[in-house]
């Protein structure tokens, strides 16, 4: 007979049959298991019982945890979905790590632990409701043949900007939950209050001060802490639907652009075709736009491939601090809802973007397609030969390469050049190029 594992809820079963007085190997023919099998269950029956009902009833095989903290766990769980409030993975970790402590004990909460934790103890993930948009690749495709080295050949990382809008929910809780099985999980009315906020970054790592946008132009919250707020990093701005105008994006590009003319720095920013977007580019000539095609943001804009949500991960980690906290202070969820206002959320915002790291912004530059060595070294001496400002960069390059063993390539002779007026390239160290 074929070797078949059954789980604990088909043992619980056959003991539940043999107690009907089914003979061993009716019990063989309807389980299609060995007599081994079956006499072997038997024997631990009570094991099997007690392990059904401690929610390990899917589970083939025991693992033996400390049952005291698993249920307190999951009472943790139930209160959590009893006060409508939605449980998520960053939240499990959290009490876990805190229930630990509390006992002295050592635990890590990853993610493997939590697997564990949920398969051990039953738990379940489910929806309290996305969206796609097709993607013309041939399009991404060519933006990235064409454009982005470009890009890459005219500007190094620290010229190189990315610019877009984001929305939050400010005290919203997630639409998903943690709950056991087959136990009661409702939710609460949807908070609607929401601020948006235009990000920015370039490929060094280096971010631009955040602008937030609400719809009371003085929030009675703001009055209130106006000292602390004036600390922030921040640009509070406001207008009746919180959400990005044209008008609002021109004040913010002039007043960076001020601070361009002061550095005498010249950039490219790259953003999407957004109409709130649409400035007169002439009014800005230390900045070049480069426009992102329609629907290709999720492909071409850096701030859509995990920069965004980086921001967004860490808003969430100080919005659900202060929820735990006035839970554990044992407030209904009504209550906690009213005591986050307006000003915790610039603050957690501030706090939030300075803690997107600069890996983190690199990679997800890279992960967009803006990557060195994309460059193909005949675009750089295409470029030169088609710049009449650089006609001497090949020639300076040929001289000083001319016998040397070990040089550099010629794309990174271009590397150790700085950028003077826009796109023209001069020699500023001798030395830096490799020693030459």
């Amino acid at each position: 007979m074929p070797r078949r594992n059954l789980n604990y809820h088909e043992k619980l079963k056959l003991i539940q049959v043999k107690s009907k007085n089914k003979h061993v190997d009716q019990l063989m023919s309807e389980f299609k298991v060995s007599r081994a099998t079956v006499f072997r269950i038997l024997n631990n029956s009570e094991k099997i019982i007690k392990t059904v009902n401690g929610c390990k009833g899917k589970m083939k095989r025991i693992v033996e945890s400390v049952d005291s903290f698993d249920q307190k766990m999951v009472q943790y769980i139930k209160q959590m979905n009893e006060f409508g409030f939605p449980v998520t993975s960053l939240m499990l970790k959290l009490k876990a790590k805190r229930l630990a402590a509390n006992e002295n004990k050592e635990l890590v909460g990853s993610n493997g632990w939590l697997d564990c934790f949920k398969k051990r103890c039953n738990i379940k993930h489910g929806r309290l409701s996305g969206e796609s948009a097709s993607t013309n690749m041939e399009i991404v495709t060519k933006f990235k043949d064409e454009i982005i080295p470009t890009i890459i050949l005219k500007y190094p990382p620290q010229f190189r900007y990315n610019l877009d809008e984001t929305a939050i929910f400010y005290r919203q809780l997630p639409n998903k939950t943690y709950f056991v099985s087959k136990s009661a999980h409702f939710g609460s009315k949807i908070s609607k209050e929401r601020v948006s906020i235009l990000i920015g970054c370039n490929h060094r790592g280096d971010k631009l001060i955040p602008m937030i946008i609400g719809k009371s132009k003085n929030p009675r919250a703001l009055k209130a802490n106006y000292s602390e707020f004036q600390n922030l990093q921040i640009i509070y701005k406001s207008n009746s639907s919180a959400w990005m105008t044209l008008k609002l994006f021109d004040h913010y590009l002039s007043e960076w652009h001020k601070e361009l003319i002061e550095k005498d720095e010249k950039i490219a920013l790259i953003i999407d075709n957004f109409a709130g977007h649409k400035v007169d580019e002439n009014k800005f000539p230390n900045i070049q736009f480069y426009w992102l095609p329609p629907q290709t943001t999720s492909h071409l804009q850096p701030m859509d491939n995990g920069i965004i949500k980086a921001f967004k991960n860490k808003y969430v980690q100080h919005l659900f601090q202060r929820f735990s906290e006035y839970f554990d202070q044992n407030m209904s969820l009504n209550v906690i809802m009213k005591n986050i206002n307006i000003f915790d959320a610039l603050k957690w915002i501030n706090d939030s973007w300075s803690e997107v790291s600069m890996d983190t912004i690199i990679n997800c530059w890279n992960h967009a397609g803006y990557r060195e060595e994309i460059v193909d070294e005949s675009l750089i001496i295409e470029n030169i030969e088609n710049n009449d400002e650089d006609d001497n960069v090949a020639q300076i390059y040929s001289q000083l390469t001319e016998g040397i063993k070990d040089s550099p390539t010629l794309v990174e002779y271009m590397d150790r050049l700085t950028m003077n007026d826009l796109n023209t390239y001069s020699v500023s160290d001798y030395e830096s190029t490799r020693s030459l």
